[in-house]
């Protein structure tokens, strides 16, 4: 069986004196570089780690260049989740309660060989749900100085790395018991609970009239599973700046992600524009277009907008939906719905205009095929391959490799993306 550790990132704004590891950056490892029993991989918000041995060996990863002052910061705050089987007598059962996470310290150099020390400070990883776990070291006599070096890894209380797959969010060395708290969730709106306090609608113009409501998601559709979702009712006959908006409380957090997601349905045919405008309070930041078409008014259309240009400079605090604004004459009411806003870290949405330069000679085969994709040139692709289907959620991400499988999909079309390029569109047989 392959277990991983994931350590996922979180960028926090400090509160007490502390130093947080944060794996937001693609490739960027935070020192945490020397493997052994293991490979590692920082990509997605996640330093991943792969044990390699057989169960009985111990996976680990040093940081080298840890730099930890141990004579002010005597707590240790892991923020984690473990994934391993939740119930029965296995070995990789939650419920026996011997998975832990250890780690160790030395005032030297991440040389193998050398000195280290706390082995026995192992926190027991024995919940499902998120977790924190606090080390205090105030009265440990080998926790001071300087801490040069530090490692970390899983394992049995007295066997090897044979654990399934733990996240942890975040790795703090602070003076304080208390940890620093996790910024807010990212910013997410299904209109499950009914109608958002920010909930509005911007008319401009006595011919416009525009209603926004929550109501039940309208029978006959598809592409979204959902049961409440925002209607927009337009009566006037010709558009003139109006649409809904949706203030937001509090600003978009960066550290929680650059997109804005959702889905809608459209109430005619063709192409058409939908323009998020954002806004810092009465100040309009940008207007970002998305480009579309489509051949019916029954299947959910998923658009996704890149916002990493404006959103870590400007408290983005209200959204505006222009759904085809300006571009519409019509003698009789349009009825049109929007569904599943969120804030994303990672790219969730597929564009689909054209493959990549980079990808224009890759050969992905056979294709059709019934599970086994082989990729020619995987060169060019930085991370990891999302498997994305027709409606642009990514149903399966795979380290890239030439060799992926696809055989735990259902039928159907699919397409290979990495970041927000399209490698290959496929089909599964």
């Amino acid at each position: 069986m392959i277990k991983r550790i994931l350590l996922a990132a979180t960028l926090v704004t400090n509160i007490c004196a502390a130093q947080i590891f944060d794996f937001n950056t693609d490739g960027d490892f935070e020192g945490f570089t020397g493997t052994v029993n293991c490979t590692a991989v920082v990509a997605n918000g996640y330093l991943s780690i792969t044990p390699t041995g057989d169960g009985t060996s111990i996976a680990k990863v040093t940081n080298p260049t840890l730099g930890v002052d141990a004579n002010t910061k005597k707590y240790i705050h892991f923020f984690y989740k473990n994934l391993s089987t939740t119930s029965g007598a296995g070995d990789n059962s939650i419920d026996d309660g011997n998975d832990q996470l250890r780690f160790e310290a030395s005032n030297d150099s991440g040389v193998e060989g050398q000195t280290f020390g706390g082995n026995n400070n192992a926190i027991n990883l024995n919940s499902s749900d998120f977790e924190i776990k606090t080390v205090n070291l105030t009265t440990s006599n080998w926790w001071q100085g300087t801490i040069g070096a530090f490692h970390l890894y899983p394992r049995r209380s007295n066997s090897g790395s044979d654990l399934d797959e733990i996240q942890i969010t975040r790795i703090e060395f602070s003076d304080s018991a208390t940890p620093t708290p996790l910024p807010g969730p990212a910013f997410a709106e299904d209109f499950e609970s009914g109608t958002p306090s920010g909930l509005a609608a911007q008319n401009n113009a006595n011919d416009a009239n525009l209603l926004v409501e929550v109501v039940a998601i309208p029978g006959g559709t598809t592409g979204n599973s959902t049961s409440n979702v925002l209607k927009v009712t337009e009566s006037g006959t010709t558009e003139n700046y109006h649409y809904p908006i949706l203030s937001l409380g509090t600003a978009l957090n960066p550290s929680n992600g650059n997109y804005i997601s959702l889905l809608f349905l459209p109430g005619e045919t063709g192409a058409g524009t939908f323009t998020l405008r954002l806004r810092a309070g009465s100040t309009v930041v940008a207007n970002i277009d998305y480009n579309y078409e489509t051949t019916d008014t029954t299947t959910w259309v998923a658009a996704e907008w890149d916002l990493s240009s404006y959103i870590s400079t400007n408290n983005i605090n209200r959204i505006d939906f222009w759904y085809d604004n300006g571009g519409r004459s019509k003698a009789s009411p349009l009825v049109r719905y929007i569904d599943e806003i969120k804030q994303t870290v990672a790219p969730t949405l597929l564009t689909l205009n054209s493959s990549s330069p980079s990808f224009k000679n890759v050969g992905v085969y056979p294709n059709p095929t019934t599970g086994i994709i082989n990729i020619s040139d995987i060169s060019n692709i930085q991370g990891n391959i999302y498997i994305v289907n027709v409606l642009g959620q990514i149903v399966k991400t795979v380290k890239a490799a030439n060799t992926i499988t696809i055989s735990d999909l259902p039928q159907g079309i699919y397409f290979l993306q990495t970041g927000n390029q399209l490698i290959k569109k496929i089909i599964k047989k």
